[in-house]
């Protein structure tokens, strides 16, 4: 998930998005796919436009 996310938008994290996402990379897998599905609140240190662009999920690619 995570990695996917940065793929899609690696060109425009500034300094400060790198290490937002370095930050939550220190969290737990399965808490961050509660938080971004919505099945657990996401903590107050994560919300923002990235989280927001982060639930949107149009960063992965779903085989059908």
């Amino acid at each position: 998930m995570i990695g996917g996310f940065v793929d899609k938008h690696l060109d425009s994290l500034d300094d400060a998005a790198i290490a937002w996402v370095e930050r939550l990379l220190e969290e737990n897998d399965v808490d961050i796919m509660a938080w971004v599905i919505g099945t657990a609140p996401c903590p107050d240190a994560y919300r923002g436009p990235l989280f927001d662009a982060m639930q949107r999920l149009d960063y992965l690619t779903i085989a059908r």
